[in-house]
């Protein structure tokens, strides 16, 4: 990577970050290979901050809320809780955890689908030294192959232990053919109602889409127009 588009996507994430914008999955190509920012790492970084300039957990967007959520499993009692013990060490003058290091130290349990397409992440030659035989043969076999492969064609705990370290991420292919469903989001608090395009155009995606399935290519070019990839 150049220096200058080196610059430019660390120029993007912090943007990202300091207006509280979903992860860039578009680009995990660059952000988590190339930048080694993971999203489990960038809602850290996040609510690190969120939680040491002591902003509202309203004030996150509700499709970041959610994501957050999904990735750390920190939700709005959650937050509260973490931010009534930021407050408290910082009243007595306490050495405690910081704010970091009261938050997940590895991403919340997922369920990794087979059909996911798995890719190599950041990979460091010390992070190498860490890993078990198998741990290493799937990284290679990522490598080698130099392209993503189907989860479900690797051992399953392997694939885990190395998405809960940033070592892989995934991605989830879609095609116009296929269909979509939004399941409900028991127990998510909504939060502002503003928010960046991106947040814009996920909304209108849910407007179109009813409580039946329905396919990619349905959803009108409109909704989408406005997106620069």
């Amino acid at each position: 990577m150049k220096k200058s588009e080196g610059a430019y996507y660390e120029q993007l994430l912090r943007f990202s970050e300091s207006h509280l914008m979903l992860y860039p999955y578009h680009l995990s190509d660059i952000t988590v290979t190339e930048m080694r920012l993971s999203p489990f790492s960038y809602y850290v970084n996040i609510l690190t901050e969120m939680l040491n300039t002591e902003k509202s957990y309203d004030s996150l967007p509700n499709f970041t809320a959610a994501d957050a959520v999904r990735l750390l499993g920190i939700g709005r009692n959650q937050y509260i809780d973490l931010m009534n013990q930021t407050r408290s060490n910082r009243k007595f003058l306490r050495r405690s955890k910081t704010a970091r290091e009261l938050l997940p130290q590895k991403p919340a349990k997922l369920t990794i689908e087979s059909w996911w397409m798995t890719n190599v992440g950041a990979i460091l030659e010390s992070y190498v030294k860490t890993l078990s035989e198998e741990e290493k043969q799937v990284i290679d076999k990522l490598l080698d192959e130099n392209k993503a492969i189907p989860a479900g064609l690797l051992k399953y705990s392997v694939v885990t232990s190395l998405y809960d370290r940033g070592l892989i991420y995934f991605d989830v292919p879609v095609d116009d053919n296929d269909y979509i469903y939004v399941a409900p989001l028991d127990g998510f608090v909504m939060n502002r109602v503003l928010g960046d395009y991106f947040e814009t155009l996920l909304y209108k995606f849910f407007v179109v889409i009813d409580d039946q399935k329905t396919r990619i290519n349905q959803l009108e070019k409109e909704d989408i127009k406005e997106v620069s990839l």
